[in-house]
């Protein structure tokens, strides 16, 4: 019985610990998250989640409403393309070289004006876009703030958040 208090008082002690280092570092999001998820009976996020969190819309400037053109020459899958698809469970995956699309493909009743969670793809993109800007001097170096691109963060706290944002 002792043992059992002993057990329960350390777990206890740890949460609590575990809840002040959330709050004074600043990571409520993870209430959130855990909310949303593990709480749901879900191992990460979700598909649709995006609806549970901050998200923008991105507008291009384009004349028409079609940002990309369809290749003449579409890339045909191989069948380990189509296997991986699969193994994986994709449900929406794209492939674009010199602005035309090769190869698309779709599952699970999801198309291409399906709108969804990014998951992690968004950090590609953003490190693809941060490598051209460094290579067209738009960027002088990594460690710049984000402040000098996003001037809302002008004098706040974030305006210390730096592009590469090492910890």
């Amino acid at each position: 019985m002792v043992r059992v208090i002993a057990i329960v008082s350390f777990l206890l002690a740890f949460l609590c610990a575990l809840n002040l280092w959330f709050v004074f570092s600043n990571n409520l999001h993870i209430y959130k998250t855990l909310k949303l998820t593990v709480l749901k009976g879900y191992l990460g996020p979700q598909l649709f989640d995006y609806t549970n969190f901050y998200s923008d819309t991105l507008h291009t400037k384009t004349t028409n409403n079609n940002s990309f053109f369809y290749a003449a020459k579409p890339l045909t899958p191989t069948q380990k393309l189509i296997e991986a698809h699969t193994k994986y469970k994709t449900t929406a995956f794209l492939v674009i070289k010199n602005d035309s699309v090769v190869h698309e493909y779709y599952a699970n009743g999801i198309t291409d004006e399906t709108i969804s969670n990014s998951f992690s793809m968004a950090k590609s993109v953003v490190s693809a876009l941060i490598g051209v800007a460094l290579q067209q001097n738009k960027i002088t170096h990594v460690n710049q703030p984000i402040s000098n691109f996003l001037p809302q963060y002008n004098n706040t706290p974030e305006s210390k958040i730096t592009l590469k944002n090492k910890k």
